[in-house]
């Protein structure tokens, strides 16, 4: 298991233990400054809720700022009727 992988198991775990309502993930598409270095990796927002999703028996789970500016319309959320313009 990839070291990213098993500490958002042990954060979901121990939120459940904890009783947290919720978790929440930040997504942004490079690692920031004051949470990491600039080469550590940063999970994609969408994947990592579902790994701790998998893995969280109680938490609500929400994503902090979603990055919509570097992905399909659609795949932020319900599918438009129309095109999306931008």
């Amino acid at each position: 298991m990839r070291p990213s992988a098993r500490l958002s198991l042990e954060i979901a775990e121990a939120a459940d233990a904890a009783g947290f309502d919720s978790l929440w993930v930040m997504d942004h598409f490079y690692q920031i400054r004051g949470v990491g270095k600039p080469q550590e990796p940063m999970l994609e927002g969408w994947t990592a809720l579902g790994y701790m999703a998998a893995h969280s028996k109680k938490a609500t789970l929400g994503l902090m700022v979603g990055g919509v500016h570097y992905r399909e319309g659609p795949a932020c959320g319900p599918r438009p009727q129309r095109r999306w313009t931008f």
